[in-house]
């Protein structure tokens, strides 16, 4: 019986360990995919940056991010700046040099390949098209 009570225990204990490292592994995504947010412009947006924010170690924000995410860091970070830059040439006028630099591209015609490569046509045309 007390050795039953105490396999109870110990399971009850790891339980609540769980649910606690659940509640703090979600806490640390959110750090993170802040951290990204808010950095999205900057062109060498680091693993080690991002870590830090979140309080974990690189390694384990990879772990995690991709655990948690379905998404590596860099995929994530491809796409987040993906979503800027579309928003960007949908919704102003800026020139596309611009939106590169501001969706963290330091290369203009890097951006232009990457985006025909992800979305299928150019910024050019993709501003195009949405303004009709």
């Amino acid at each position: 019986a007390d050795f039953e009570k105490f396999v109870n225990l110990i399971l009850e204990k790891n339980r609540t360990l769980s649910s606690v490292s659940a509640e703090d592994n979600q806490d640390a995504i959110g750090l993170a995919k802040t951290y990204i947010a808010e950095h999205l412009a900057v062109s060498d947006l680091s693993r080690h940056e991002i870590a830090k924010a979140a309080h974990i170690s690189e390694s384990y924000l990879s772990h995690l991010f991709s655990k948690e995410t379905g998404l590596s860091i860099k995929d994530y970070i491809n796409n987040e700046r993906l979503k800027l830059a579309k928003s960007l040439l949908a919704d102003t006028s800026l020139p596309i040099s611009l939106v590169a630099m501001r969706s963290g591209y330091n290369s203009p015609s890097y951006f232009g390949a990457f985006f025909k490569k992800a979305t299928g046509t150019t910024p050019a045309e993709y501003r195009r098209n949405f303004q009709k």
